[in-house]
């Protein structure tokens, strides 16, 4: 490789390096805004959770989806690349569908979908959120589809399949029915919850919101788990580029020397061949 081609070469790295470190900014950015939506999800969930848990205690639960509903798996993506693994992992836990009562799938994010294109156990495929502000969208369609679908095959056996932190395995959560994983124990009031509504009513209102917010809860908290893992998977191909930028520049700065080495020999010799002639 000649000294030019050395040179347009660390020119082209220097470019994707610079690319590479704003994405790894914008990322950043982002789990930074994530991070004050996650806290206050969490709060509403837990107080709905709590919320239910107490009614729950005083008032039987309606009766549950039917046995022989077949389970269905939201699997929650990435919407765009550079975070490793981060969809492989959740193909891998959902398994590859050889058994007969595997669940069906609704898979969100566009690079998932790629890879679930030709699936037979897929009801549905949707993009995902780019960025925070586009999870209320997402979450608009994603709750339509499942609406779709209730009214198509009847209730849903819904569970989510999400990244968490960085460093965890995949976390499956049931949605529905709700508060299946909901523990017993004493309720936080010693009677009964005043209500405005009959009870099924205010049931089917509380699902309606326990959902909403769950939802809101695991699409933000898979979002900042892809952001890190772009983080990471950013700074280790930074790294990677850097190492090679210092490779070539020896090689470059070491093909510069000889250059001059050959420039000062040929000065020399042009020098002895000058001195050479007798003067006149």
């Amino acid at each position: 490789m000649t000294r030019r081609e050395l040179q347009q070469r660390l020119h082209a790295l220097d470019e994707i390096r610079n690319i590479m470190g704003a994405m790894k900014n914008l990322a950043l950015l982002e789990t930074r805004k994530l991070a004050r939506f996650l806290g206050a999800q969490q709060q509403v969930v837990a107080g709905v959770e709590a919320a239910a848990a107490d009614f729950l205690h005083f008032y039987p639960p309606p009766a549950p989806a039917a046995e022989s509903a077949q389970e269905t798996l939201l699997l929650i993506g990435s919407e765009r690349g550079f975070c490793g693994g981060f969809n492989e992992v959740l193909l891998e836990r959902a398994g590859n569908g050889g058994a007969p009562d595997s669940p069906r799938i609704i898979a969100v994010g566009r690079k998932l979908c790629l890879k679930l294109e030709n699936d037979a156990r897929v009801l549905a495929l949707l993009d995902g959120p780019n960025v925070v502000e586009e999870v209320p969208n997402v979450l608009s369609r994603l709750v339509e589809e499942i609406g779709t679908l209730q009214a198509r095959s009847g209730p849903l056996s819904l569970a989510v399949l999400h990244h968490r932190e960085a460093g965890h395995e995949p976390a499956r959560r049931r949605l529905l029915p709700p508060f299946t994983e909901r523990r017993d124990g004493v309720p936080a009031h010693g009677h009964p919850p005043l209500l405005n509504l009959d009870p099924a009513t205010f049931f089917m209102e509380l699902v309606d919101h326990y959902l909403l917010a769950a939802l809101h809860e695991v699409f933000y908290t898979s979002l900042m788990a892809e952001n890190r893992q772009r983080i990471q998977h950013m700074q280790g191909a930074v790294d990677r580029l850097e190492q090679q930028t210092a490779e070539l520049k020896l090689k470059y700065n070491t093909l510069r020397q000889e250059e001059i080495t050959e420039e000062i020999e040929v000065i020399l010799l042009s020098a002895a061949s000058v001195e050479a002639f007798p003067k006149r």
